[in-house]
């Protein structure tokens, strides 16, 4: 039985996006050569104390992402595979939750819950 998070199906963004299976490595260098134009740039202070980590637009038959590179590591890694899911995903209407789809999106990208759950497999219970 396929694990389903949000609606997506196990492996559903790497079939999306033509990602072979197990760990991503070198997401940026990835996207890049898929297509994606990636700038990273230091988004600075945002007025009223939010945080911008990243966006995402088609220009044309392009997909654009720009990231915020002053961000830590693994909040890059997250944003870099957050982003794609609005271009797959959102690329005429939004509706429901777009960031909790794009937010799936990257999980199931990330760490497919397939996988995931063949390899947490714990030998003894963590409870007492």
């Amino acid at each position: 039985m396929p694990i389903t998070v949000l609606g997506f199906d196990s492996g559903f963004a790497k079939r999306y996006t033509r990602m072979p299976s197990g760990p991503v490595r070198d997401l940026m260098g990835w996207l890049e050569s898929a297509g994606c134009l990636v700038v990273a740039e230091d988004f600075g202070v945002i007025t009223g104390g939010g945080r911008v980590d990243g966006l995402s637009q088609w220009a044309g038959d392009w997909p654009v992402m720009l990231v915020n590179g002053r961000v830590p590591t693994d909040r890059l890694r997250l944003t870099l595979a957050h982003e794609p899911g609005h271009l797959c995903l959102h690329s005429a209407e939004l509706g429901g939750d777009p960031e909790g789809e794009a937010n799936a999106f990257a999980a199931e990208f990330l760490m497919p819950a397939a996988v995931i759950a063949l390899s947490s497999s714990c030998p003894r219970p963590l409870s007492r």
